[in-house]
C-alpha cells in the first residue's frame, strides 16, 4: 500500500562519507542522524517527515 512505507533512520557514529552511504542504502533508511544524539535532533527529524506536530 503507497505511503504506508516504514520511516527508518539510521543513527550512527560513522565518520567517513562512504562509511555513511554504504550504511545508509544498505540498509535502506529514509534518513540519518548523526552521534551525539539529543532529543532535538530526534524531534526535528520525525516532524520532516510529518511523524509528529
Amino acid at each position: 500500500m503507497r505511503g504506508r512505507e516504514a520511516i527508518i533512520f539510521m543513527v550512527s557514529c560513522l565518520t567517513s562519507n562512504e562509511q555513511v552511504c554504504n550504511a545508509f542504502f544498505k540498509g535502506y533508511c529514509t534518513d540519518y542522524i548523526p552521534k551525539p544524539i539529543e532529543s532535538a535532533k530526534i524531534l526535528k527529524k520525525m516532524k520532516e517527515y510529518g511523524l509528529v506536530v
